[in-house]
């Protein structure tokens, strides 16, 4: 080809490339969107006419500053994001003001994206702004309207944080939206519920499924209250999320009530409870001593009538057989209204003589599988988890239509009570018309609800074709939380308002009733049956001595912790012989008060050192004299050393005859001799004894 032909082919070509570029920016320029490329190296190099247009810069001001048109406000955190992303080469999308022609700023939506060569490598990038007032607009009218709906709302882009708060939670908190974006809102969340409330909201990000928990959040006064928190996602047509939104709704109103029905329902089952116990020794002690003492005369005068009286004798010999019956009836009774061994040796010896008598009278062979560790747990555990063997075994009776269950227990981080029929799962008359389910919702199944929750564990009936299981979950774990319920007792308003402070940090203690003098300490604590009484010794009315007698013989289960200024050793024993489980100087009350109540009510006793050390001190100067007689007496035999080792640590009759395998008769008759053998006149001073000798150790704060 001539060189003058190849001539005119390129200027052919550089006439049709001019003429695609100028035809292609003029459609750049025609489009109703503000278009901009920049180099690899961040600098601008174009924008459309829309853009000039927009702005009333030129092409060279716009290139020469182009951050010049965004608003202040904005600038720094756009130029950290787009920095970001142009060094990780991802695309990029931000939403910023933009100043016009006219001065008056507008919101866009900018996205960029890079165009990377053959190798991968980013040689330009190219963007769009996109004009978004309006609907910004109408988002601050939507936030004007949500900051006045009496109700915490909030939102948040798919990955969990948030960017919105409303009003209603932004002035709870005391706090602007600035320190609650991002994850700033999970400081208001309550220590012990911050993990739970986390793990589930974290699950209900990564799974896309609604979010619902109820919590606990710190108000701009310190304090929390309950809300009930949901969350929903929005999603797009594909699916995917595009952002979260939810409320927050105050239900303190309504966990207070519920809070109040379940110390009320304690109340009920603690009072049944007791009228149990109280039917059950009176008809152990007096009606069954009594039949026993008929059948016993009625054997006598079988004897005394004459061989030829064979009549009467055969009404006799029935009579005799009809009492020894009714004997052993009341004692079943009794033992079912409230076995005696629950108390004396725990849940697992209880449930084991029970089981042996269930299955006589019902013919259920009943399996047990016990953990070699479960030992003693607490008082209401105990009896809860018994009540629910008993009922759970009821409903097996009446309604399983088996001959066949099975008890486990299980212990680990929990206490895990299962109780399952083994045999088939519906009654014989069941497959005859409706079949009926193997438990049957009634008060038994509500009494085993309540009782469980009321030690903080869970209620499980799972029901498969295969059989009933029952199962009692109580946590165990550091995070479970000891639920006590405290009396206070003092006539100064202001001590009553620094222990109430000092109790209430405790999780779940509360506060069920205060009293101003010894009277009203005595009514109260017969009425809420609380955990512990913490009793002052000054006060009107009755002072703390005779209050502390009166409650641990008017209501046995709960301990009384007295709280003085006195550091007497006389009133300290005189404390511990009402029947006290501790003493507690004022002075220390904002140290040692939860520990104090919380060792007397694990059934321990409690002596500050400082308390400790007057006690001894007073007692061997008044027992110096004695030092040479009690010396010279006879020593005290291993069992006896072991039964002052157990009344020092505050274990009552019954507690140590069940720790000896001996009876109550005998622990009455070791303690009588062992305060004869000492010269002892009183618990307390046994407690000096034992621990002078280190036979035992008192427990302090």
């Amino acid at each position: 080809m001539s060189r003058n032909g190849s001539k005119g082919l390129k200027i052919g070509a550089d006439e049709v490339s001019s003429a695609i570029e100028s035809r292609l920016r003029l459609i750049i320029d025609t489009i109703p969107t503000m278009v901009w490329s920049v180099r690899a190296d961040g600098a601008v190099d174009f924008v459309n006419q829309r853009w000039l247009d927009y702005t009333g810069l030129t092409l060279e001001e716009e290139i020469e500053d182009p951050t010049r048109v965004v608003h202040p406000e904005d600038l720094p955190r756009v130029m950290e994001k787009w920095l970001a992303d142009m060094t990780a080469g991802e695309p990029s999308e931000d939403e910023m003001r933009l100043q016009g022609a006219d001065g008056e700023y507008r919101w866009f939506l900018v996205r960029t994206v890079p165009l990377r060569d053959e190798k991968g490598n980013v040689v330009k990038w190219y963007g769009v702004s996109i004009d978004i007032e309006d609907r910004k607009r109408a988002e601050n009218l939507s936030r004007t309207l949500l900051d006045v709906i009496p109700q915490q709302i909030w939102s948040g882009p798919a990955d969990g944080t948030l960017d919105y708060c409303n009003e209603g939670w932004r002035s709870y908190m005391g706090l602007g939206l600035e320190e609650l974006q991002g994850d700033g809102w999970q400081s208001m969340l309550h220590p012990d519920d911050r993990e739970r409330v986390l793990r589930a909201w974290h699950d209900s990000v990564a799974n896309g499924t609604p979010y619902e928990q109820e919590e606990r959040h710190r108000g701009a006064d310190g304090r929390y209250r309950w809300f009930l928190s949901r969350g929903v996602p929005l999603r797009d047509y594909e699916g995917r999320i595009l952002r979260w939104y939810g409320t927050n709704t105050d239900i303190e109103g309504r966990k207070r009530t519920e809070e109040e029905l379940l110390d009320l329902s304690g109340q009920l089952l603690r009072s049944q409870d007791e009228e149990r116990r109280r039917i059950a020794q009176d008809l152990h002690d007096s009606t069954g001593q009594n039949l026993v003492a008929l059948a016993t005369m009625l054997g006598r005068l079988n004897k005394s009538v004459p061989s030829v009286g064979r009549r009467s004798r055969t009404l006799l010999s029935e009579c005799v057989a009809l009492s020894n019956r009714c004997i052993r009836e009341v004692r079943t009774l009794s033992y079912l209204l409230h076995p005696p061994l629950l108390d004396e040796a725990g849940l697992e010896e209880a449930i084991r003589e029970y089981v042996t008598g269930f299955s006589k009278r019902s013919g259920i062979e009943v399996k047990l599988e016990m953990s070699r560790r479960l030992g003693r747990v607490a008082r209401d555990i105990e009896q809860a988890l018994f009540r629910v063997v008993q009922e759970a075994l009821t409903n097996i009776q009446r309604h399983s239509g088996s001959q066949q269950a099975k008890i486990r227990i299980h212990r680990n981080s929990d206490l895990t009570l299962e109780v399952s029929d083994l045999g088939r799962g519906v009654s014989a008359s069941a497959h005859k018309g409706k079949q009926k389910t193997r438990f049957e919702v009634g008060v038994g199944i509500l009494s085993m609800q309540e009782r469980v929750k009321l030690i903080g564990g869970r209620l499980d009936i799972v029901s498969t074709d295969h059989g009933t299981t029952v199962r009692a979950t109580v946590p165990f774990g550091r995070n479970q939380m000891k639920k006590l319920r405290i009396l206070l007792a003092d006539d100064h308003g202001l001590v009553r308002v620094g222990a109430r402070a000092v109790l209430q940090s405790q999780h779940g203690w509360r506060v069920v009733g205060e009293a101003v003098n010894g009277r009203e300490a005595v009514e109260k604590a017969i009425e809420l049956k609380p955990d512990v009484a913490v009793v002052d010794i000054g006060m009107p009315e009755l002072d703390g001595i005779e209050v502390t007698r009166q409650i641990r013989t008017s209501a046995p289960e709960t301990r009384v912790l007295v709280l003085t200024m006195h550091e007497s050793g006389q009133m300290v024993r005189r404390a511990l012989d009402a029947g006290a489980s501790g003493y507690l100087l004022k002075s220390d009350l904002t140290e040692s008060l939860a520990k104090a109540v919380e060792t007397v009510a694990d059934g321990n006793r409690f002596l500050p050192p400082k308390v400790s050390e007057i006690v001894m001190e007073e007692f061997l100067s008044s027992t110096s004299k004695n030092q040479q007689g009690e010396s010279a007496s006879t020593p005290a035999t291993p069992r006896e050393v072991e039964v002052i080792r157990l009344l020092a640590e505050g274990k009552t009759n019954k507690e140590i005859a069940a720790l000896l395998g001996i009876t109550v008769r005998t622990v009455e008759t070791h303690r009588a001799k062992i305060m004869l053998k000492l010269r002892l006149h009183s618990l307390a001073e046994l407690i000096h004894y034992a621990v002078r000798r280190g036979i035992a150790t008192v427990q302090g704060g």
